[in-house]
C-alpha cells in the first residue's frame, strides 16, 4: 500500500509504484489518494484536480491494482481496513 495526493501521474509517481511492486514476491498494489481537505491541511495548498478525478487517473494506471481514497479524519482504520502486508512510503514520507 502507498499513499499519496497524485495530482496527475508523472514519471516519479510511476517509479514509486515500480519500486513498491518489487517488495513482494506476487505483487497487490493498492493505493491510497489523499483527500482534498487533508491535501490543504497538509500542503496549505488545494490540489489542481479534486479527488474523484485523481482517484480516476490512478485507477487507469497498470502498475496499480486497486486505488481507493484515504481515511477522511484519521488513517488507521482506513489501513486497517485495507490490510496491507506492507506499507511502501516515498522519500518525502
Amino acid at each position: 500500500m502507498v499513499f499519496g495526493t497524485f495530482d496527475g501521474l508523472h514519471p516519479g509517481h510511476l517509479n514509486f509504484f515500480k519500486q513498491a511492486r518489487k517488495l513482494v514476491k506476487n505483487p497487490f498494489l493498492i493505493v491510497s489518494v489523499a483527500r482534498d481537505k487533508n491535501v490543504l491541511r497538509i500542503k496549505k495548498a488545494p490540489p489542481f484536480l479534486n479527488e474523484r478525478k485523481r482517484l480516476f487517473l490512478i485507477k487507469k494506471c497498470q502498475l496499480v491494482d486497486q486505488a481507493v481514497l484515504s481515511g477522511r479524519h484519521n488513517h488507521l482504520p482506513h489501513i486497517l481496513k485495507e490490510r496491507p502486508g506492507i506499507i511502501a512510503l516515498g522519500y518525502d514520507q
